[in-house]
């Protein structure tokens, strides 16, 4: 196993949270001992909005320089949405992004895009919204495969949020190019067994995320980032069970959510530091 930084843990999604550039967070992963990335394929990192031919090249340089490896562009897709306004084409739009970031994970050399299935809307029976990710997820696939790109269904958002669900929906779609990306904080959330899961998943995961939580109150209602090993997620079992398996993937670090401490430049560089040496020492 290796480990990467994600560029969400610097790109300004939480209030309060500090931004860098892609240029900078590249020059901050390096500082920081990292020598893999993923980076997010929104603004301010890698919007496909933003990059023409040329600032794809110079993109690829830029990392290229740095000595760091692109081991995943993160996609922020959403296939269950559009039931509010059936005629604006939203699934449509949403597959454009997506075959928007596949072509740019081909331009920067990188073989992984990561996305969502869907997120619940109650208005729609949860088994129509279900097939229409199905379905979003075949096409893409195909556009996937025209461009030698692996496409990575996380276990984030309520149409495939439980690791049961995103193996059903991996073998519905049939597609040799998708896979499974297993993140042990969702399993957490989940009330899920990590050892049953990584098992059941096994040979499919091809990345997973790394963050840690805590609540700061006794009610539980507020929940903030803090460093790995410091929260709720139990990474020495999940961890033990992925090298049981024999996955030899990257766990990407990632502050994806609001951290104890705040989101200055000094506390978040504090948690990736923290978080990187903890989990070299499970690896």
């Amino acid at each position: 196993m290796e480990i990467a930084l994600h560029s969400v843990s610097y790109g300004g999604s939480w209030p309060g949270q500090a931004t860098l550039s892609l240029a900078d967070f590249l020059s901050k992963a390096k500082e920081l001992g990292y020598s893999a990335v993923e980076i997010m394929a929104k603004r301010p990192h890698l919007s496909p909005l933003d990059l023409d031919s040329d600032a794809r090249k110079r993109a690829k340089d830029l990392i290229a320089e740095r000595g760091i490896r692109l081991v995943a562009i993160a996609g922020y897709q959403d296939f269950s949405c559009g039931s509010e306004h059936s005629d604006m084409a939203r699934r449509q739009k949403e597959l454009v992004y997506l075959r928007e970031t596949l072509r740019l994970a081909r331009d920067l050399g990188c073989g992984l895009v990561r996305t969502y299935a869907g997120f619940y809307y109650p208005e729609v029976p949860f088994s129509t919204q279900w097939k229409w990710c199905v379905d979003c997820l075949k096409e893409g696939t195909k556009m996937a495969a025209d461009l030698g790109i692996t496409i990575g269904l996380q276990n984030h958002g309520t149409i495939a949020q439980c690791y049961r669900d995103v193996l059903d929906m991996v073998s519905e779609v049939n597609a040799d190019n998708l896979k499974i990306v297993l993140d042990a904080p969702a399993l957490e959330n989940n009330n899920e067994n990590y050892d049953e899961a990584v098992e059941a998943c096994g040979s499919f995961i091809v990345h997973s995320h790394t963050s840690d939580f805590s609540y700061p109150s006794p009610n539980r209602l507020r929940k903030m980032a803090v460093p790995l090993g410091e929260g709720e997620v139990k990474y020495e079992r999940f961890v033990a069970a992925l090298k049981k398996v024999g996955y030899q993937g990257y766990l990407s670090y990632e502050i994806c959510s609001p951290l104890a401490g705040g989101g200055e430049i000094p506390n978040l560089d504090a948690s990736a530091k923290k978080s990187l040496e903890y989990i070299r020492g499970l690896i």
